[in-house]
């Protein structure tokens, strides 16, 4: 540390506050041999509040230092270039602050550098947000509607049929039988295939209906359900699949 050998004019007529000032300089000094920087440098600003001779800005700025708090260290160094008027090294003061500034630019950046990686781990190792529950569709029961309104068509055709044998069995003549025969086989056959495609189209519907509402609720979750309506020669159902 510089030695407090200065004397301002403002305290040239008030030589206690000189003396307290130099005496907490010279506690000061002790403490900063020592290694004990934030005492030294609470000293060194009650000094200075005291007697403010710019040498004690210069060692303040080195108690600084010792601490790791750069940007204060910069602050002291500069009001001691600015406010002492013969500095005799003031080219080595000023690479030393240039050198702090880097050194306080450095650690900046590797603390940004450091929140951004801390940033990019909490994102990748948050959960995934949750897909809304999906609402069950109303496609299925229009299915089962409509495979209702068949086989409930194929009932009526079925009883149309009915009529038509009967009036085959009344007729007079074998000629007005067999075509009443004709007509009653063919709105059987037509109230037959009414009934069983009716019947298989409201099955697979109302299949499709339970499946959707089941997977709405575990959609969040598991991700959309996809279900396929499957038609073949004899049959028609509904096949399932998660993505």
């Amino acid at each position: 540390m510089v030695a407090l050998t200065a004397t301002s004019a403002a305290y040239a007529d008030d030589p206690k506050a000189e003396k307290d000032a130099l005496a907490l300089f010279e506690q000061s000094k002790v403490a900063y041999r020592e290694g004990r920087f934030d005492e030294a440098i609470d000293l060194l600003k009650k000094a200075y509040a005291i007697h403010a001779e710019p040498v004690l800005l210069y060692n303040l700025a080195r108690a600084y230092e010792g601490v790791g708090n750069f940007e204060e260290a910069i602050d002291a160094y500069e009001r001691y270039l600015k406010d002492a008027t013969e500095i005799a090294d003031r080219p080595a003061i000023e690479q030393r602050v240039a050198g702090l500034r880097r050194s306080v630019d450095e650690k900046s950046r590797l603390a940004r550098e450091r929140d951004e990686a801390k940033r990019a781990q909490t994102a990748r190792a948050a959960p995934a947000p949750a897909h809304e529950a999906r609402q069950p569709s109303v496609l299925p029961w229009a299915l089962a509607g409509v495979g209702g309104a068949t086989a409930i068509a194929g009932g009526v055709l079925g009883i149309l049929a009915l009529g038509k044998h009967d009036d085959a069995d009344a007729a007079r003549s074998q000629v007005d039988a067999r075509a009443a025969q004709d007509r009653a086989e063919g709105l059987g056959l037509g109230a037959t295939v009414a009934f069983v495609a009716g019947g298989a189209i409201a099955g697979a519907g109302i299949t499709w209906g339970i499946i959707d509402v089941l997977g709405a609720g575990s959609s969040a979750k598991s991700g959309q359900r996809r279900l396929y309506l499957v038609a073949g020669a004899s049959f028609i159902g509904v096949r399932g699949a998660l993505p």
